[in-house]
């Protein structure tokens, strides 16, 4: 399943919470889903106007959607998605009929597995479709450059094809004294060859073919249209005109000596001009040549790729300029360049960032190099105009083969292993763990997950969650993750692992105790607390009691505890949640509801839940940061929330820039790695924290 994607659903269905329970089967195993709900034509054509969604879901015989019409407003609207037909039970011959209509396949309510791995099929397909158009696209666009670029050139060029001229451009035509290149066309090459010359030419260009190279370089005498004959080099290159193989034919007059020139050029072509070490186009280059390697010849040869980025780059910025982080920047790569081993490959790959290639190296020594270079950083000092600078780095590590088929791909794996080591903090090393880490295999980890719960493994971490106003209280944000000697697993994956395993409430439990124990340790009137808890333990009728006692052991007050629930579970399970929602609030406990503000119906959720605070679904913050048009959203959401009392975080701030935008859409509590990421402890300036 891909999981740097948001998947846009369009659903048309009569049930609201069947609806949210099939947008729920797919958040819970990793997707950002964006649902639409669509109750007629109109309501379809205005989803399709002005933003490409992946997949409708659409139940048969709806009076007003009836399935011939949607895939007609599809079809018109010129877009490609995936279309699903959800009924209550199986029905082959119902099947057939909606596919032989274009439909991708038929689901039901009462298999939510196969109606996910359904999804997870279309939205790969739609993906690879919309890829191989982007490529099209690309590959038109080069072309046609290339071919201006031909035009204009004052190199003599032409293309041949079983020998003879396809294409030539005019500086090949004036070259043998032609007044127009297509006189070149459907000539043959040897014709331009003189003829004392010819057979040695032919004898070396078949030569060139049969032996597969990509180019040759051939010394022989032309002859132009004239008669007149001249010295020349002729450079064969392999390549294709109209999606035709052919030969590119160069012409070069006096061959070049200056090897020097030409060597320091190549070296400054190569080069990121800061840090000395190789830029990223050569670095995506040189990964790419690897890699073909290991599709061909080399099948089996593994490598590892580390890509690293300095942790909380902004504050140095901030505070010292951007002098001083150019610095700390030359620094960090002088610190990689001196623990990689020998044949590594390491580059600068954006302002923060790095990559290294580690040829042939399996998963232990790029664990062992990726944490040499964590420490070496984390002990490194900059000196800036007297200033001593300090900083760690986030390292994520891609094991890459034959998985991948591009250098983007290889480095984006590694880049996502990089943000999650960001996420739990940074100053860490995380290893992407392939499928396994969308969250497709977490069956293994049950035992593991029991006996880390026996052995009080289960690291807490807290990450402060600051107003935009004024004399806004201090509250921390409960984050967790399984830390022991087989490495970390991620909240996200534990969580999921948990659920399989029938270990969810004692999780809930395990870090219920641990948070308030930390937070009893702030001593007088602390913090609050936001602790994320599953619809297993709100449905347990010993819950309250337990999370009572638990307040009074540790000598904290309700208020101090604000429990977490997602909007999509509260949703669906409404009757149960809304019981212990109403005693909690009752003993002042408050209730915030996550991922909010993508459901089917965000806001009729906030008027029958005693709900204190909202925090808004990464995936909406994502548009808002990219500039993708989400204000008119969030502004509703604001204004709903703000009507039913509610507070609401935004999350994921990673730049100083978003606060004034979170400011203008009345946002009232923020989070994430600008300010400071989770950490171990609650220390947290928030006095010192001035907006």
């Amino acid at each position: 399943m891909p999981s740097d994607h948001t998947l846009r659903l369009l659903i048309a269905e009569d049930s609201l919470n069947d609806a949210e329970r099939l947008v729920s089967v797919l958040r819970n195993v990793g997707y950002a889903v964006r649902p639409t709900r669509t109750d007629d034509g109109e309501a379809l054509q205005a989803a399709l106007h002005g933003q490409a969604q992946d997949i409708l879901i659409c139940a048969p015989g709806l009076t007003d959607l009836p399935l011939d019409e949607a895939l007609r407003v599809i079809q018109q609207s010129g877009h490609d998605l995936g279309v699903l037909v959800l009924t209550e039970a199986e029905d082959p011959e119902l099947r057939r009929e909606v596919m032989a209509m274009g439909v991708a396949d038929l689901v039901t309510k009462a298999d939510p597995d196969h109606f996910r791995y359904v999804v997870d099929r279309e939205f790969a397909a739609l993906q690879a479709r919309r890829a191989q158009r982007r490529l099209e696209a690309a590959l038109s666009e080069s072309e046609r450059r290339c071919e201006n670029l031909l035009e204009s050139s004052r190199d003599a060029i032409a293309y041949v094809h079983d020998g003879m001229h396809i294409y030539a451009n005019h500086a090949y035509a004036e070259r043998f004294g032609l007044d127009d290149r297509e006189e070149v066309e459907g000539m043959p090459l040897l014709d331009l060859i003189a003829p004392t010359e010819q057979a040695d030419f032919r004898e070396r260009f078949r030569a060139y073919a049969r032996d597969g190279e990509t180019s040759a370089e051939i010394a022989t005498r032309l002859r132009d249209a004239n008669g007149e004959e001249r010295d020349a080099h002729v450079v064969l290159t392999e390549g294709s005109w109209d999606g035709e193989h052919a030969t590119q034919i160069l012409i070069r007059g006096q061959q070049q000596n200056d090897d020097a020139l030409a060597e320091r050029l190549e070296h400054l072509s190569r080069q990121d001009m800061l840090t000395g070490l190789l830029n990223r186009n050569h670095f995506l280059t040189h990964l790419g040549k690897r890699l073909t390697s290991n599709h061909a010849e080399e099948a089996g040869t593994q490598h590892g790729l580390l890509y690293l980025r300095i942790d909380r780059s902004d504050t140095i910025q901030h505070n010292l300029g951007i002098g001083a982080l150019d610095q700390v920047i030359a620094d960090t790569a002088d610190c990689l360049e001196a623990q990689l081993p020998e044949g590594a490959a390491p580059a600068r790959y954006a302002d923060t960032a790095f990559v290294a290639l580690l040829p042939g190296a399996n998963v232990h020594d790029a664990l062992a190099v990726a944490e040499s270079v964590r420490e070496a950083a984390s002990r490194q000092t900059s000196d800036v105009d007297g200033h001593t600078v300090n900083k760690t780095v986030s390292v994520g590590i891609a094991m890459i083969g034959d998985n991948v088929a591009t250098a983007e791909q290889a480095v984006n794996l590694a880049a996502e292993a990089m943000d999650q080591a960001a996420r739990e903090g940074g100053d860490r090393v995380h290893l992407h763990q392939g499928a396994a880490e969308a969250g497709d295999d977490t069956s293994a980890l049950g035992p593991r997950l029991e006996k880390a719960l026996s052995d009080g493994l289960i690291e807490c971490l807290y990450q402060p969650v600051v107003g935009l106003g004024d004399d806004a209280p201090a509250r921390y944000q409960l984050h967790y993750r399984l830390s022991d000697d087989d490495g970390l697993v991620d909240q996200a994956t534990l969580s999921k692992a948990a659920a399989e395993a029938g270990l969810a409430t004692a999780l809930d439990r395990y870090i219920l105790d641990a948070g308030l124990r930390a937070l009893a340790g702030q001593g007088g009137d602390g913090p609050s607390l936001f602790v994320p808890v599953c619809a297993d333990s709100l449905a347990d009728a010993g819950f309250e009691t337990l999370v009572a006692a638990a307040l009074d052991e540790h000598g904290l007050r309700p208020r101090q505890l604000i429990i977490e629930l997602r909007e999509s579970v509260a949703i669906t399970q409404f009757m149960q949640i809304g019981r212990i929602a109403e005693a909690f609030s009752r003993a002042g406990i408050g209730l915030c509801l996550t991922e909010f503000g993508t459901g089917l119906d965000s806001f009729r959720i906030l008027y029958n839940l005693p709900v204190g605070f909202v925090r808004l679904d990464p995936v909406l913050l994502e548009d808002l940061y990219a500039g993708r048009g989400a204000d008119d959203h969030l502004n509703k959401l604001a204004s709903a929330a703000h009507e039913a009392e509610c507070l609401i975080i935004a999350e994921g701030l990673t730049e100083a820039v978003h606060i004034a935008r979170l400011w203008q859409l009345n946002i009232d509590l923020m989070q994430g790695e600008f300010l400071q990421g989770p950490a171990p402890a609650m220390d947290y300036d928030f006095a010192g924290m001035v907006i």
